[in-house]
């Protein structure tokens, strides 16, 4: 017994250990997987494993090497666009053009950034790809269509793969290409 800050105290005894980590070891993770915030639009939430396990429409690998891009340098506001882009299937899975039994659809898009934050949609608007996109085929999608941000700024447009209902590319590991764009 101690009344050293004037309180009764005694040491703890094995029962109030076994209570002690049970609260630090079981309820303090489960309490605090609960407070997380969700993860910001298009910033992956879980493995690219456990996401692949969990949806079934996932494709195995979502791999692209960007060969290079058509996007002028200066864009006029609230414009559709239509741009070039080259890349390659670097994965072991073919990317399907449109969407099949136990696959969805892989199309090109883009984000636009404006200091590092994403502006207007998340989502850009998609464009289908040609044909079904085999590993190791490069290929150029010439008529990406752009729609440009409603306020002038120096952007930055990345473009990239989506697998629609699935996943954007990036989130699962895959590169973007970013271009810098004057929209005025």
């Amino acid at each position: 017994m101690s009344t050293a800050c004037g309180v009764y105290c005694r040491r703890p005894t094995n029962e109030y250990m076994l209570v002690a980590f049970a609260i630090l070891f079981i309820l303090l993770p489960l309490s605090l997987s609960a407070c997380r915030s969700p993860a910001p639009a298009g910033q992956p939430t879980a493995t690219a494993a456990s996401q692949a396990t969990a949806n079934p429409r996932a494709l195995a690998e979502y791999r692209v090497q960007w060969i290079g891009s058509q996007v002028p340098v200066s864009m006029p506001v609230a414009s559709d666009q239509v741009i070039a882009v080259t890349m390659k299937n670097t994965s072991n899975t073919i990317w399907p053009a449109k969407a099949v039994a136990d696959k969805d659809a892989v199309f090109v898009s883009y984000h636009w950034r404006l200091n590092g934050s994403f502006v207007d949609n998340y989502d850009g608007v998609r464009t289908e790809l040609p044909h079904d996109i085999v590993p190791g085929e490069q290929i150029t999608v010439a008529n990406v269509h752009i729609v440009t941000p409603n306020k002038p700024g120096a952007y930055q447009l990345e473009l990239t793969l989506v697998q629609e209902n699935v996943a954007w590319f990036e989130t699962r590991g895959a590169d973007m290409i970013a271009n810098p764009v004057n929209v005025s």
